[in-house]
């Protein structure tokens, strides 16, 4: 019984264990089997993550790829439009220069045309000048028959101040450019000659800075110079009038620029002249009353608008001294103490001024006449007698004794002035100051 115990209590230890053992080889085939699903989910996840990784590779690939040939499209088209704008720009440049040739030919054309056209109209005017500065010369030759030669003269140059003024001043105001350049050169013309001294190396500062005017405005066209001749000739006998009444030594500079300029050009004389006897008609012996408006202008005198009355007779003495004395040194200019009587405007001037002035009805003169007769003495009256001789004498002689006293009884300032220069003259053989103004 014990034995059959045992052995019943050892198979039941025997089946305890096998249970054991298959419980254990049970465990141990989960374990097995749950490493190897988690293997296998590893290596799924392992697969999974390779796949994954391949595709987003394929993608980065095809992303490069698309992007290497959306940049190489873009490099293309960039490069066909460049090409398409340096075309475009090479046409364009190509019309601009074709479009400047014709328009630089155009303009030269214009250009060429206009200055054809601007040639013929100057010629014209300068034909037209002529024959009616002919016809006027005609007519005043035919008139001195039955005229005054003074008042003859005088309207001669009063025709060509208002030639000035229809012709010369009217074309500028039609060309705006021409006057502003011609206003331009206001600012340097009267400047000069208001710098102008005795001193020759002055004198010819300012010869030459008004001839480069005078030469640029003449290669611009003959309009040009001819207003500023005529304003230089205007500015001269203002500083004439304004400035040599209170020192008449600068008479001598101003003549003397006013006779260069006349030999350079030829076309001055007449508007010079033409601007001393508007001013101041003595100069040619012109005389007339002074009793109405239009007579006392036509002799000089000033009329100031703001007060409404001329100028007093001092200072209109003091003024035609001036100018008489400029007009005087330019009739004597010439050399060795002798006038040029082939100059543009010669001391035969002086002796027509002188004789018509002693030819004057006594009462007729005033202290303005004789005033103007010893400023001309003072700065011609040498010179007069180099180039007349005994004639000459004799006329400074009727002027400074015979004339003075035949005057006396006027009472002039003038009259005692001109014959204390006739006895300077006879008495000590001196005749004005002109001669020691050369000698400076």
């Amino acid at each position: 019984m014990l034995s059959s115990a045992a052995s019943a209590i050892e198979q039941a230890i025997g089946k305890r264990e096998t249970h054991l053992r298959e419980e254990v080889r049970a465990k141990e085939l989960r374990k097995e089997e749950l490493r190897k699903l988690q293997e296998n989910s590893e290596r799924e996840r392992i697969e999974k993550e390779r796949i994954e990784k391949e595709r987003i590779e394929k993608e980065r690939i095809e992303k490069e790829r698309l992007e290497k040939e959306r940049l190489e499209k873009e490099r293309i088209e960039k490069e066909r439009v460049e090409r398409e704008r340096i075309e475009k720009e090479r046409h364009e440049r190509e019309q601009l220069e074709e479009e400047l040739i014709k328009k630089e030919q155009l303009d030269k054309e214009r250009l060429e045309n206009e200055q054809i056209e601007k040639e013929r109209i100057e010629k014209e005017n300068k034909d037209r000048l002529n024959k009616q500065l002919e016809k006027e010369e005609k007519d005043r030759l035919e008139k001195q028959l039955n005229t005054n030669p003074a008042e003859s003269d005088r309207n001669y140059y009063l025709r060509i101040i208002s030639f000035i003024k229809s012709n010369i001043y009217k074309e500028l105001d039609n060309d705006k450019q021409a006057k502003n350049w011609c206003m331009l050169r206001k600012r340097k013309i009267k400047p000069r000659i208001g710098q102008l001294t005795n001193s020759v190396s002055q004198i010819k500062i300012v010869i030459e800075s008004l001839n480069e005017e005078f030469l640029e405005a003449k290669s611009q066209s003959d309009l040009k110079l001819k207003w500023c001749l005529n304003f230089f000739a205007k500015s001269l006998v203002q500083q004439a009038e304004s400035e040599v009444a209170s020192d008449a030594a600068r008479a001598l500079a101003l003549g003397s620029v006013a006779m260069f300029f006349m030999k350079e050009y030829p076309v001055l004389v007449d508007i010079l002249i033409a601007r001393f006897v508007k001013k101041c008609p003595y100069v040619i012996g012109f005389n007339c009353e002074i009793d109405t408006f239009e007579k006392k202008k036509a002799m000089g005198y000033k009329f100031n608008k703001i007060t409404n009355e001329f100028e007093d007779h001092s200072r209109h003495t003091d003024r035609m001294q001036g100018i008489v004395a400029v007009w005087g040194v330019i009739t004597q200019m010439g050399s060795n103490n002798q006038a040029d009587l082939n100059s543009p405007y010669s001391i035969v001037h002086s002796w027509i001024f002188l004789s018509r002035t002693l030819n004057l009805p006594l009462d007729q003169i005033s202290h303005t006449h004789v005033a103007c007769v010893a400023s001309w003495w003072d700065l011609a009256s040498k010179r007069f007698i180099g180039a007349y001789g005994a004639q000459g004498e004799k006329l400074l002689t009727l002027a400074g004794s015979i004339w003075t006293k035949a005057l006396e009884s006027k009472k002039f300032p003038s009259v005692t002035r001109l014959a204390l220069l006739e006895m300077d003259w006879k008495n000590e053989g001196k005749l004005g100051i002109g001669a020691e103004i050369r000698a400076r």
